[in-house]
């Protein structure tokens, strides 16, 4: 599927913004890991806006490539918002469903209920934007599962966006242990992965070479 998002950079300086240009390299190779392809990026010099045409084989793609894209951003100081999204060809009635767990090193009572004081915050954010979450705790094993219901495959992008910088700000870390779709998306995906699958050559100018990491949210 193909989407073309338009980022702010926050609370942008000269300085911000040309730290951001030298960590598009890294981006860039955050993205490849995590199966998002770039097709395009325009740079605003004016307002500090980037405008990204990317394909990807499915949501969790971009899901992840915004999880990494939102640490290595808050690892350096940076933060950025969405303010205008499109996506060709958007499915209707998704749900995705994440089975998650507090990394080894953040598996404390403290962070639990830090993690669970968050939903509050959270669900009104997703809930302004139509994205309905439900959560199933075990919390002897530090673990939850959410399921994320939505219309507009956006709306769960941005939810997605505004948790990794929130999650990033409390310091807490996450592995990703399952995802899954429902099996009546799977024809109208199929077709997408076809259509991305003619850009997997798309080339990235000095991207730094990286071993693929485990997948670590803080989102």
């Amino acid at each position: 599927m193909k989407q073309i998002l338009k980022f702010a950079l926050d609370a942008s300086t000269f300085e911000k913004w040309e730290l951001y240009k030298g960590l598009i390299p890294m981006i860039d190779q955050v993205c490849t890991d995590s199966g998002l392809f770039i097709e395009s990026r325009e740079l605003n010099e004016d307002d500090h806006t980037v405008v990204v045409t990317s394909f990807a084989n499915n949501e969790t793609c971009i899901i992840n490539a915004c999880i990494y894209g939102i640490m290595l951003l808050e690892k350096h100081g940076l933060s950025a918002t969405v303010v205008d999204a499109k996506r060709i060809r958007n499915p209707s009635d998704l749900k995705i469903r994440l089975s998650c767990n507090l990394q080894v090193g953040y598996q404390t009572k403290k962070n639990v209920d830090k993690w669970q004081e968050l939903t509050k915050t959270i669900d009104s954010f997703a809930g302004i934007r139509s994205v309905h979450l439900e959560r199933e705790w075990d919390i002897a094993n530090y673990k939850m599962d959410l399921c994320a219901s939505f219309l507009d495959p956006i709306a769960w992008t941005q939810v997605a966006f505004y948790v990794g910088h929130l999650y990033a700000k409390n310091n807490l870390a996450f592995d990703v242990n399952e995802w899954t779709q429902p099996i009546e998306q799977e024809d109208i995906l199929d077709e997408l992965i076809a259509l991305s699958s003619n850009h997997r050559q798309l080339s990235f100018d000095n991207v730094l070479l990286a071993p693929k990491p485990k997948l670590k949210m803080k989102g």
